[in-house]
C-alpha cells in the first residue's frame, strides 16, 4: 500500500491540508502516521474524502456524513438513514421549486402588488 503526504491529498482532494486534519480530528479519515511533520495517507483515502467533500458541498453536516456514510475510518452505508435523507432532499428540492415559480411569477408579473394579483394569490395558496 503507498503512502500519499498530506499536500498531495491536498491537491488530488481539491481541500485545503487544514479540512483534511479536520476531518481527521472529526474520525472520518485516518492518517497512517508522519514523516517528519507531515501527516501520510493510504493512497485508498481519497475516494473517501471525495465523498466527504461531495456530500458536505451537498449540505451535509459532519455528523449526517458520519451516521449515514463513515464508521471507523470506513465507508459503511446506513441505508435506512440515506433513505430519510433522501427524503429530506426531496421536500428540499420541492420547496424551492416551489420558491423558485413564486419568484418566476413575481419577476413577470404586471401588479405592482403582487397580492392584489390573483395569479400570484393562487401560486402562493
Amino acid at each position: 500500500m503507498q503512502e500519499i503526504d498530506i499536500g498531495v491529498l491536498s491537491k488530488l482532494s481539491g481541500l485545503s491540508t487544514a479540512t483534511i486534519r479536520f476531518y481527521e480530528s472529526k474520525g472520518l479519515i485516518k492518517s497512517m502516521g508522519r514523516k517528519g511533520l507531515r501527516r501520510q495517507y493510504s493512497e485508498h483515502i481519497l475516494p473517501t474524502v471525495k465523498l466527504i467533500k461531495f456530500l458536505r458541498e451537498g449540505g451535509l453536516s459532519i455528523a449526517e456524513i458520519e451516521k449515514i456514510f463513515i464508521s471507523n475510518h470506513r465507508i459503511q452505508v446506513n441505508r435506512r438513514e440515506i433513505s430519510e435523507k433522501i427524503h429530506d432532499i426531496e421536500l428540499k428540492i420541492n420547496h424551492l421549486l416551489e420558491m423558485k415559480s413564486i419568484l418566476q411569477h413575481m419577476e413577470h408579473c404586471p401588479f405592482e402588488d403582487h397580492l392584489r394579483c390573483p395569479d400570484f394569490i393562487k401560486i402562493i395558496s
